[in-house]
């Protein structure tokens, strides 16, 4: 009978590895979602001047939603094909979900404070928008957008 020495490195229970290509598109989701997030704050910014937050608030995500998401397809996703009915989804769903969360936010920080500051509404807006660009890059990468084939 032989005794067989040789290590067994298979068996031993490796720690998952995160895929390089999911790294780099989480950095340029954040990259992409910052520019649109801030565009989103300078929309709000001027309407706000002229309308209440709220209404200035949903204005501002419905004129930034759309072109984020094509950023996302382009930069994000390296040109990834959509899936037209899942990306109108995502659209609709993405301004719903900003427009709700962040309107929210400013609710109830107007309940909180009489007179917000701008700083402070967007702040409010900024935490509602991190937990949904978390879920909105999750649906992009694994719902809507199509990794382009190499020929």
């Amino acid at each position: 009978m032989m005794i067989d020495l040789a290590p067994r490195d298979h068996l031993v229970p490796s720690a998952p590895r995160v895929s390089r290509p999911l790294v780099g598109q989480a950095v340029r989701f954040g990259l992409v979602g910052t520019a649109s997030t801030l565009a989103t704050f300078g929309v709000y910014g001027l309407l706000r001047l002229v309308i209440p937050a709220v209404f200035a608030n949903l204005l501002a995500i419905a004129a930034t939603t759309v072109v984020s998401a094509e950023l996302h397809r382009r930069v994000t996703f390296s040109g990834a094909t959509a899936v037209p009915d899942r990306m109108a989804v995502q659209n609709l769903v993405s301004w719903a979900w900003s427009s709700g969360a962040t309107s929210l936010g400013l609710l109830v920080l107007e309940s909180f404070v009489a007179e917000p500051t701008y700083v402070q509404e967007t702040a409010a807006m900024t935490v509602m928008t991190v937990i949904g660009g978390v879920a909105r890059f999750a649906v992009l990468r694994w719902w809507v957008l199509v990794p382009r084939r190499s020929a």
